[in-house]
């Protein structure tokens, strides 16, 4: 067996791998309390290859993302996970994304973490070559990632290989119940003219006509007292206006602007 590393795509029998390897990149990033990750769920997310020479993505299970496993052959380190051909050293963890400016799909990295026993020898630029060979496979235009910003390491080696800081973005999330209040604050029950009730959001790209919205008495009662507080509000800087010009007519030396 070769002493060179090796990367290929995690299969159902590494899951136990990809799953120490995500608690040991939260581990780092001092946030092991926020993994809810369980074998079980990577089982039923992940993408795996049903053949060892799996190429197209109709090789592969359905699933959300999949995995670049970095193995090391021969490995003396200990307390490291074990795979059939040697060490598990580290992952690149990634799914298709899509831009509408280049029109074309690309790749976002999830997670990309080697192990520190193995660091320094060139195995992060080996598993981001692999998955930028994979992007441009696919037809991709843009392979990107995230990084914290106090990781400075990181940051000086993704620029080293020609990365390049977003720094105009800010990046947004919302999950738990947040998630689940935005759903129901940006989400409207409404009727089409068939009559029958539907989700705004679910319609898009529909050849229906635009449904009417149904607004409760409630909600039209609030909207016309504000209109009538605005009313009133500019009756009485009117009134203000008139007396300040009235005050310009009479003293000498006032201005109004």
């Amino acid at each position: 067996m070769s002493d060179q590393p090796i990367i290929r795509f995690a299969t159902k029998d590494d899951v136990s791998s990809i799953l120490f390897l995500i608690k040991e990149l939260a581990i780092f990033e001092n946030a092991l309390d926020s993994v809810e990750t369980t074998e079980q769920s990577l089982l039923d997310t992940l993408s795996f290859p049903n053949t060892p020479d799996a190429v197209s993505l109709s090789d592969f299970s359905p699933g959300f993302a999949r995995t670049f496993l970095l193995i090391v052959p021969n490995s003396n380190v200990t307390d490291v996970p074990k795979a059939h051909d040697g060490s598990v050293a580290g992952m690149a963890l990634f799914f298709t994304n899509y831009s509408t400016w280049r029109g074309a799909p690309g790749v976002y990295l999830e997670d990309l973490y080697v192990r520190q026993q193995f660091r320094r020898k060139g195995h992060a630029r080996l598993l981001l070559g692999a998955l930028a060979k994979e992007t441009i496979r696919l037809g991709g235009k843009r392979l990107e990632w995230s990084c914290l910003n106090w990781n400075v390491n990181a940051l000086k080696f993704y620029e080293s290989i020609g990365a390049v800081k977003q720094s105009e973005w800010i990046g947004l999330r919302t999950d738990g119940e947040a998630l689940e209040s935005s759903f129901l604050c940006c989400t409207r029950t409404v009727k089409d003219q068939s009559g029958s009730t539907t989700n705004l959001h679910s319609s898009r790209g529909s050849t229906k006509p635009p449904p009417t919205f149904e607004y409760d008495g409630q909600r039209y009662l609030g909207c016309l007292q504000r209109i009538i507080s605005g009313f009133q509000l500019a009756r009485s800087c009117l009134a203000v206006y008139s007396q300040i010009w009235t005050l310009k007519n009479s003293v000498s030396g006032f201005r109004l602007l």
